[in-house]
Protein backbone atom coordinates (compact mmCIF):
# COMPACT_ATOMS: atom_id res chain seq x y z
CA UNK A 1 0.00 0.00 0.00
CA UNK A 2 1.43 3.31 -0.60
CA UNK A 3 0.19 6.85 0.44
CA UNK A 4 0.95 10.06 -1.20
CA UNK A 5 0.44 12.93 1.19
CA UNK A 6 0.74 16.61 0.14
CA UNK A 7 2.73 15.53 -3.02
CA UNK A 8 2.99 18.10 -6.10
CA UNK A 9 2.70 16.57 -9.38
CA UNK A 10 5.25 18.04 -12.22
CA UNK A 11 3.27 17.65 -14.82
CA UNK A 12 -0.53 18.01 -14.27
CA UNK A 13 -1.27 15.73 -17.28
CA UNK A 14 -0.41 13.05 -14.86
CA UNK A 15 -3.16 13.80 -12.55
CA UNK A 16 -5.93 11.46 -13.93
CA UNK A 17 -3.41 8.48 -14.08
CA UNK A 18 -2.72 9.06 -9.90
CA UNK A 19 -6.19 10.20 -9.54
CA UNK A 20 -7.73 6.44 -11.02
CA UNK A 21 -4.78 4.88 -9.04
CA UNK A 22 -6.55 4.40 -5.64
CA UNK A 23 -8.55 5.78 -2.73
CA UNK A 24 -5.84 6.09 -0.79
CA UNK A 25 -4.17 8.58 -2.91
CA UNK A 26 -4.40 12.02 -0.93
CA UNK A 27 -3.95 15.60 -1.34
CA UNK A 28 -2.12 15.80 -4.95
CA UNK A 29 -2.59 19.18 -5.44
CA UNK A 30 -2.94 20.03 -9.18
CA UNK A 31 -0.76 22.64 -10.93
CA UNK A 32 -0.89 24.00 -14.15
CA UNK A 33 1.76 23.12 -16.91
CA UNK A 34 5.30 24.46 -17.13
CA UNK A 35 4.54 25.89 -13.45
CA UNK A 36 8.16 23.83 -11.91
CA UNK A 37 10.41 25.41 -14.73
CA UNK A 38 8.69 28.99 -14.54
CA UNK A 39 7.88 29.01 -11.10
CA UNK A 40 10.63 31.14 -10.26
CA UNK A 41 9.65 33.99 -12.46
CA UNK A 42 7.72 36.84 -10.98
CA UNK A 43 6.58 37.93 -14.76
CA UNK A 44 4.36 33.99 -14.21
CA UNK A 45 1.04 33.69 -13.84
CA UNK A 46 -1.48 31.42 -14.95
CA UNK A 47 -4.04 33.12 -17.11
CA UNK A 48 -6.70 30.91 -17.44
CA UNK A 49 -10.06 30.10 -15.52
CA UNK A 50 -12.02 26.90 -16.33
CA UNK A 51 -15.25 26.98 -15.19
CA UNK A 52 -16.03 23.94 -12.91
CA UNK A 53 -17.16 20.63 -14.42
CA UNK A 54 -14.36 21.11 -17.63
CA UNK A 55 -11.11 20.45 -18.12
CA UNK A 56 -8.48 22.80 -19.52
CA UNK A 57 -7.69 21.72 -23.51
CA UNK A 58 -3.65 21.24 -21.98
CA UNK A 59 -4.55 18.78 -19.64
CA UNK A 60 -6.35 16.70 -21.88
CA UNK A 61 -4.28 13.16 -22.04
CA UNK A 62 -5.06 9.47 -23.14
CA UNK A 63 -5.24 8.48 -19.83
CA UNK A 64 -8.52 9.62 -19.06
CA UNK A 65 -11.45 9.74 -20.62
CA UNK A 66 -13.78 11.30 -18.46
CA UNK A 67 -13.49 14.47 -19.35
CA UNK A 68 -15.37 16.97 -20.73
CA UNK A 69 -14.44 20.75 -22.52
CA UNK A 70 -16.24 23.85 -23.24
CA UNK A 71 -14.39 25.15 -26.19
CA UNK A 72 -14.38 27.91 -29.16
CA UNK A 73 -14.21 26.74 -33.11
CA UNK A 74 -11.24 29.02 -34.15
CA UNK A 75 -11.15 27.27 -37.65
CA UNK A 76 -12.65 25.07 -39.96
CA UNK A 77 -10.96 23.40 -42.91
CA UNK A 78 -13.08 22.26 -46.07
CA UNK A 79 -14.26 18.39 -46.01
CA UNK A 80 -11.30 17.06 -47.98
CA UNK A 81 -10.74 13.73 -49.43
CA UNK A 82 -8.22 10.72 -49.29
CA UNK A 83 -8.10 7.21 -51.48
CA UNK A 84 -6.11 4.26 -50.69
CA UNK A 85 -5.68 0.80 -52.60
CA UNK A 86 -8.39 -0.35 -49.72
CA UNK A 87 -11.11 2.43 -50.41
CA UNK A 88 -11.79 6.23 -50.34
CA UNK A 89 -12.65 8.25 -46.98
CA UNK A 90 -13.73 12.16 -46.17
CA UNK A 91 -12.37 14.07 -43.25
CA UNK A 92 -12.25 17.27 -41.89
CA UNK A 93 -10.91 19.35 -39.03
CA UNK A 94 -11.18 21.83 -36.81
CA UNK A 95 -9.36 23.65 -34.07
CA UNK A 96 -10.79 24.25 -30.74
CA UNK A 97 -9.44 27.03 -28.24
CA UNK A 98 -10.16 27.88 -24.61
CA UNK A 99 -8.11 29.89 -22.44
CA UNK A 100 -5.70 27.33 -21.38
CA UNK A 101 -4.71 26.65 -25.21
CA UNK A 102 -6.05 24.57 -28.10
CA UNK A 103 -6.47 21.37 -29.77
CA UNK A 104 -6.83 20.16 -33.07
CA UNK A 105 -9.96 17.95 -33.98
CA UNK A 106 -10.72 15.80 -36.65
CA UNK A 107 -14.00 13.86 -37.73
CA UNK A 108 -13.75 10.88 -40.41
CA UNK A 109 -16.49 9.18 -42.23
CA UNK A 110 -20.25 9.27 -41.00
CA UNK A 111 -18.77 12.12 -38.27
CA UNK A 112 -18.51 14.54 -41.16
CA UNK A 113 -22.07 14.16 -42.36
CA UNK A 114 -23.14 14.46 -38.42
CA UNK A 115 -20.65 17.42 -37.40
CA UNK A 116 -19.67 19.62 -40.19
CA UNK A 117 -22.63 21.75 -40.57
CA UNK A 118 -23.24 21.60 -36.58
CA UNK A 119 -19.52 22.73 -36.06
CA UNK A 120 -19.26 26.29 -36.76
CA UNK A 121 -16.42 29.11 -36.71
CA UNK A 122 -16.91 31.30 -33.57
CA UNK A 123 -19.52 29.32 -31.85
CA UNK A 124 -18.63 27.65 -28.35
CA UNK A 125 -19.28 23.86 -28.04
CA UNK A 126 -19.27 21.30 -24.89
CA UNK A 127 -17.56 18.41 -26.09
CA UNK A 128 -16.58 15.03 -24.36
CA UNK A 129 -16.44 11.28 -25.34
CA UNK A 130 -13.71 12.08 -28.09
CA UNK A 131 -10.53 9.78 -28.28
CA UNK A 132 -7.52 11.81 -27.35
CA UNK A 133 -4.66 10.34 -29.56
CA UNK A 134 -0.90 11.67 -29.92
CA UNK A 135 -0.67 14.59 -32.20
CA UNK A 136 1.14 13.92 -35.88
CA UNK A 137 3.67 16.95 -35.57
CA UNK A 138 3.66 16.55 -39.58
CA UNK A 139 0.21 17.71 -40.09
CA UNK A 140 -0.51 19.95 -36.82
CA UNK A 141 1.53 23.74 -35.47
CA UNK A 142 -0.21 23.81 -32.42
CA UNK A 143 1.53 23.61 -29.14
CA UNK A 144 -0.03 20.67 -28.15
CA UNK A 145 0.96 17.11 -27.65
CA UNK A 146 -2.04 15.53 -28.15
CA UNK A 147 -4.97 15.88 -30.82
CA UNK A 148 -8.70 14.84 -30.56
CA UNK A 149 -10.71 12.41 -32.69
CA UNK A 150 -14.18 12.81 -33.30
CA UNK A 151 -15.63 9.14 -32.91
CA UNK A 152 -19.51 7.79 -33.10
CA UNK A 153 -19.77 8.14 -29.48
CA UNK A 154 -18.62 11.81 -28.97
CA UNK A 155 -21.21 14.72 -27.85
CA UNK A 156 -21.12 17.82 -28.99
CA UNK A 157 -23.35 20.66 -27.62
CA UNK A 158 -23.52 24.35 -28.71
CA UNK A 159 -23.50 26.50 -25.84
CA UNK A 160 -25.34 29.82 -26.03
CA UNK A 161 -25.36 31.85 -22.97
CA UNK A 162 -21.63 32.16 -22.68
CA UNK A 163 -19.24 35.26 -23.70
CA UNK A 164 -16.88 33.40 -26.58
CA UNK A 165 -14.15 35.59 -26.13
CA UNK A 166 -13.13 34.73 -23.13
CA UNK A 167 -11.90 31.13 -24.54
CA UNK A 168 -9.14 32.60 -26.93
CA UNK A 169 -5.29 31.75 -25.14
CA UNK A 170 -2.74 34.33 -27.07
CA UNK A 171 0.33 34.84 -25.88
CA UNK A 172 1.66 37.65 -27.87
CA UNK A 173 4.96 38.34 -29.38
CA UNK A 174 6.52 42.04 -29.78
CA UNK A 175 7.56 42.47 -33.39
CA UNK A 176 10.78 43.62 -32.24
CA UNK A 177 11.49 40.56 -30.73
CA UNK A 178 11.08 37.95 -33.82
CA UNK A 179 14.53 38.24 -34.22
CA UNK A 180 14.93 36.30 -31.24
CA UNK A 181 12.88 33.06 -32.83
CA UNK A 182 13.96 30.96 -35.17
CA UNK A 183 12.94 29.86 -38.72
CA UNK A 184 9.83 27.63 -38.07
CA UNK A 185 8.69 29.12 -34.90
CA UNK A 186 4.87 29.51 -33.80
CA UNK A 187 4.40 32.23 -31.90
CA UNK A 188 0.91 34.82 -32.07
CA UNK A 189 1.76 38.60 -32.69
CA UNK A 190 -1.13 41.43 -32.58
CA UNK A 191 -0.52 44.61 -34.50
CA UNK A 192 -1.83 47.29 -36.72
CA UNK A 193 -2.33 47.11 -40.62
CA UNK A 194 -0.46 49.15 -42.28
CA UNK A 195 -0.74 48.47 -45.76
CA UNK A 196 -2.45 45.66 -48.22
CA UNK A 197 -1.41 43.97 -50.97
CA UNK A 198 -2.92 42.54 -53.96
CA UNK A 199 -3.13 38.63 -54.47
CA UNK A 200 -0.49 37.24 -56.51
CA UNK A 201 -0.37 33.87 -57.84
CA UNK A 202 2.37 31.81 -56.20
CA UNK A 203 3.81 28.53 -57.84
CA UNK A 204 5.51 26.48 -55.01
CA UNK A 205 8.11 24.13 -54.99
CA UNK A 206 6.20 20.98 -55.76
CA UNK A 207 5.07 22.87 -59.01
CA UNK A 208 1.36 23.99 -56.94
CA UNK A 209 -0.23 27.39 -58.27
CA UNK A 210 -1.17 29.12 -54.51
CA UNK A 211 -2.72 32.21 -54.19
CA UNK A 212 -0.85 34.64 -51.85
CA UNK A 213 -1.64 38.28 -50.11
CA UNK A 214 0.96 40.22 -48.48
CA UNK A 215 0.14 42.97 -45.62
CA UNK A 216 2.40 44.71 -43.06
CA UNK A 217 1.74 45.18 -39.25
CA UNK A 218 3.39 47.64 -36.94
CA UNK A 219 3.28 47.55 -33.10
CA UNK A 220 4.39 49.64 -30.00
CA UNK A 221 7.86 48.59 -30.18
CA UNK A 222 8.56 50.50 -33.67
CA UNK A 223 8.94 47.98 -35.82
CA UNK A 224 6.92 45.98 -38.91
CA UNK A 225 7.05 42.97 -40.57
CA UNK A 226 5.89 41.07 -43.40
CA UNK A 227 2.76 39.00 -42.89
CA UNK A 228 1.50 36.48 -45.52
CA UNK A 229 -1.82 34.66 -46.28
CA UNK A 230 -2.45 31.95 -48.44
CA UNK A 231 -4.82 30.03 -50.54
CA UNK A 232 -8.36 30.88 -49.08
CA UNK A 233 -7.39 33.15 -46.31
CA UNK A 234 -5.75 35.76 -48.74
CA UNK A 235 -8.69 35.33 -50.91
CA UNK A 236 -10.98 36.09 -47.82
CA UNK A 237 -9.27 38.81 -46.17
CA UNK A 238 -8.59 42.02 -48.73
CA UNK A 239 -8.34 45.90 -48.51
CA UNK A 240 -10.72 46.02 -45.55
CA UNK A 241 -7.90 44.83 -43.41
CA UNK A 242 -5.98 48.15 -43.95
CA UNK A 243 -6.23 50.35 -40.42
CA UNK A 244 -7.56 47.15 -38.42
CA UNK A 245 -6.01 45.67 -35.44
CA UNK A 246 -5.15 41.94 -35.70
CA UNK A 247 -4.86 39.29 -33.58
CA UNK A 248 -2.84 36.38 -34.69
CA UNK A 249 -2.64 32.91 -33.19
CA UNK A 250 -0.06 30.26 -34.33
CA UNK A 251 1.83 32.56 -37.30
CA UNK A 252 4.93 30.84 -38.42
CA UNK A 253 8.30 32.60 -37.76
CA UNK A 254 10.48 32.68 -41.56
CA UNK A 255 13.71 34.15 -42.25
CA UNK A 256 13.33 35.21 -45.72
CA UNK A 257 15.65 38.32 -45.76
CA UNK A 258 15.38 38.91 -42.07
CA UNK A 259 12.18 37.94 -40.34
CA UNK A 260 8.68 37.64 -41.53
CA UNK A 261 5.57 35.97 -40.44
CA UNK A 262 2.64 33.65 -42.05
CA UNK A 263 -0.65 31.68 -41.60
CA UNK A 264 -0.26 28.31 -41.45
CA UNK A 265 -3.21 25.45 -41.43
CA UNK A 266 -4.10 25.71 -38.03
CA UNK A 267 -3.14 29.47 -37.75
CA UNK A 268 -6.32 32.13 -37.26
CA UNK A 269 -6.89 35.90 -37.73
CA UNK A 270 -9.16 38.42 -35.87
CA UNK A 271 -10.18 41.68 -36.43
CA UNK A 272 -10.23 44.20 -34.06
CA UNK A 273 -10.54 41.53 -31.40
CA UNK A 274 -12.43 42.45 -27.94
CA UNK A 275 -9.24 42.24 -25.86
CA UNK A 276 -6.64 44.88 -23.50
CA UNK A 277 -3.75 44.51 -26.49
CA UNK A 278 -5.94 45.25 -28.75
CA UNK A 279 -7.40 48.25 -27.36
CA UNK A 280 -3.77 49.43 -25.46
CA UNK A 281 -2.51 49.42 -29.61
CA UNK A 282 -5.24 50.98 -31.26
CA UNK A 283 -4.89 53.91 -28.18
CA UNK A 284 -1.85 53.84 -28.87
CA UNK A 285 -1.46 54.32 -32.85
CA UNK A 286 -4.46 57.50 -32.96
CA UNK A 287 -2.07 59.19 -30.59
CA UNK A 288 2.01 58.39 -31.38
CA UNK A 289 1.79 55.79 -34.05
CA UNK A 290 -0.02 57.55 -37.18
CA UNK A 291 3.10 59.91 -37.05
CA UNK A 292 5.85 57.31 -36.17
CA UNK A 293 8.70 55.58 -38.07
CA UNK A 294 9.32 51.91 -37.88
CA UNK A 295 12.15 49.74 -38.50
CA UNK A 296 11.13 47.13 -40.72
CA UNK A 297 12.97 43.41 -39.58
CA UNK A 298 14.89 43.02 -42.66
CA UNK A 299 18.48 42.03 -43.52
CA UNK A 300 20.11 45.50 -41.95
CA UNK A 301 18.17 44.37 -38.54
CA UNK A 302 20.05 41.07 -38.95
CA UNK A 303 23.66 43.18 -39.21
CA UNK A 304 23.06 44.98 -36.53
CA UNK A 305 22.71 41.77 -34.32
CA UNK A 306 25.12 39.81 -35.43
CA UNK A 307 27.40 42.91 -36.22
CA UNK A 308 30.59 41.43 -33.69
CA UNK A 309 30.66 38.03 -35.67
CA UNK A 310 32.31 39.22 -38.54
CA UNK A 311 34.01 36.41 -40.83
CA UNK A 312 36.82 35.90 -43.26
CA UNK A 313 35.64 34.75 -46.62
CA UNK A 314 38.43 31.66 -45.97
CA UNK A 315 36.23 31.49 -42.59
CA UNK A 316 33.33 31.47 -44.58
CA UNK A 317 34.08 29.29 -46.85
CA UNK A 318 35.60 26.53 -44.43
CA UNK A 319 32.35 26.77 -42.04
CA UNK A 320 30.10 26.16 -45.06
CA UNK A 321 28.39 29.24 -44.20
CA UNK A 322 25.14 29.63 -46.40
CA UNK A 323 25.60 26.16 -47.92
CA UNK A 324 23.71 22.92 -47.93
CA UNK A 325 20.66 24.82 -48.26
CA UNK A 326 21.10 26.75 -45.00
CA UNK A 327 20.75 30.23 -44.50
CA UNK A 328 22.96 31.96 -42.47
CA UNK A 329 23.86 35.26 -41.06
CA UNK A 330 26.95 36.92 -40.79
CA UNK A 331 29.22 39.71 -41.46
CA UNK A 332 32.14 40.29 -43.77
CA UNK A 333 34.59 43.16 -44.38
CA UNK A 334 35.66 43.36 -48.04
CA UNK A 335 36.31 44.95 -51.43
CA UNK A 336 35.02 44.87 -54.81
CA UNK A 337 36.86 44.21 -57.33
CA UNK A 338 34.71 44.57 -60.20
CA UNK A 339 31.17 44.74 -61.59
CA UNK A 340 30.21 42.12 -63.93
CA UNK A 341 30.04 44.16 -67.26
CA UNK A 342 26.98 43.76 -69.27
CA UNK A 343 23.34 44.54 -67.70
CA UNK A 344 23.11 44.48 -64.32
CA UNK A 345 19.44 46.05 -64.45
CA UNK A 346 16.47 44.39 -65.84
CA UNK A 347 13.17 45.84 -66.47
CA UNK A 348 10.27 44.33 -63.37
CA UNK A 349 6.45 44.16 -62.76
CA UNK A 350 5.74 46.81 -60.30
CA UNK A 351 3.77 44.11 -58.40
CA UNK A 352 5.68 40.89 -58.30
CA UNK A 353 9.28 41.83 -59.59
CA UNK A 354 9.12 39.75 -62.17
CA UNK A 355 10.89 40.86 -65.72
CA UNK A 356 8.26 42.21 -67.69
CA UNK A 357 8.48 42.33 -72.07
CA UNK A 358 7.48 44.69 -74.20
CA UNK A 359 4.61 44.04 -76.19
CA UNK A 360 3.43 44.63 -79.72
CA UNK A 361 1.38 47.35 -78.40
CA UNK A 362 4.38 49.00 -76.97
CA UNK A 363 3.35 48.31 -73.33
CA UNK A 364 4.84 46.46 -70.56
CA UNK A 365 3.63 43.16 -70.22
CA UNK A 366 3.80 40.50 -67.15
CA UNK A 367 3.57 36.72 -67.66
CA UNK A 368 2.86 36.39 -64.14
CA UNK A 369 0.49 38.82 -63.50
CA UNK A 370 -1.63 39.20 -66.35
CA UNK A 371 -0.99 42.71 -66.19
CA UNK A 372 0.19 45.61 -68.90
CA UNK A 373 2.23 48.49 -68.22
CA UNK A 374 3.48 51.89 -69.86
CA UNK A 375 6.57 52.05 -67.67
CA UNK A 376 8.07 48.96 -66.21
CA UNK A 377 10.08 49.23 -62.57
CA UNK A 378 13.58 49.21 -63.34
CA UNK A 379 15.54 46.79 -60.22
CA UNK A 380 19.20 46.11 -59.91
CA UNK A 381 20.60 41.99 -60.21
CA UNK A 382 24.37 42.80 -60.08
CA UNK A 383 27.19 39.98 -59.83
CA UNK A 384 30.61 41.13 -57.50
CA UNK A 385 33.48 40.47 -57.36
CA UNK A 386 34.88 40.57 -53.48
CA UNK A 387 37.79 39.97 -52.06
CA UNK A 388 39.66 40.56 -48.63
CA UNK A 389 43.14 38.81 -47.38
CA UNK A 390 41.79 35.48 -47.43
CA UNK A 391 40.39 35.02 -50.39
CA UNK A 392 37.64 36.25 -52.94
CA UNK A 393 34.13 35.67 -54.19
CA UNK A 394 31.09 35.89 -56.56
CA UNK A 395 28.16 37.68 -55.18
CA UNK A 396 24.89 38.58 -56.34
CA UNK A 397 23.58 41.99 -55.29
CA UNK A 398 19.90 42.88 -55.64
CA UNK A 399 18.18 45.82 -55.89
CA UNK A 400 18.33 47.39 -52.34
CA UNK A 401 21.92 46.07 -51.39
CA UNK A 402 23.04 47.24 -55.56
CA UNK A 403 21.37 50.61 -55.05
CA UNK A 404 22.79 51.21 -52.25
CA UNK A 405 26.33 50.85 -53.39
CA UNK A 406 25.72 52.81 -56.87
CA UNK A 407 24.03 55.62 -54.72
CA UNK A 408 20.99 55.66 -57.11
CA UNK A 409 17.50 53.69 -57.64
CA UNK A 410 18.37 52.00 -60.99
CA UNK A 411 14.98 53.86 -62.26
CA UNK A 412 17.37 57.04 -61.76
CA UNK A 413 20.42 55.40 -63.54
CA UNK A 414 18.28 54.37 -66.41
CA UNK A 415 17.29 57.95 -67.32
CA UNK A 416 20.73 59.16 -66.82
CA UNK A 417 21.82 56.41 -69.39
CA UNK A 418 18.68 57.90 -71.93
CA UNK A 419 19.75 61.01 -71.34
CA UNK A 420 23.46 60.55 -71.92
CA UNK A 421 24.49 62.22 -68.63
Amino acid sequence: IIIVINYELADSRLYPIFQNLSPQVRNIRRTTPYTRSLQQSSEFVPSYTIDEGFSPINLLSPYDNRWKIEALVVTKSSIKYWQKFDGTGRWFTVVLSDSSGDIRATAFGQQVDEFYDKLQVGKLYEISKAKVNPANKKYSSLKNDYELIIARETIIREVLDKDSSNFMAFNFVKISDLIEYEKDDIIDVVGFVINVSDIQEITTKSRRNVNKRGITIIDQSKHQVALALWGQQAEKYDNSLLHQVIACKNVRVGDFQGRNISLVIDSFLIIDPNIKEAKELRDWYNLHGSHSTFTSLNVSKFMMQYGDDIKTLEQAKCERLGQDNNVDFFVIMATILFIKKGVFTYPACPTCYKKVIKNNNNEWQCGKCSQSYHEPEHRYLMTVSIADFTGYTILTFFNETAASIMGNEANELIRLEEENE
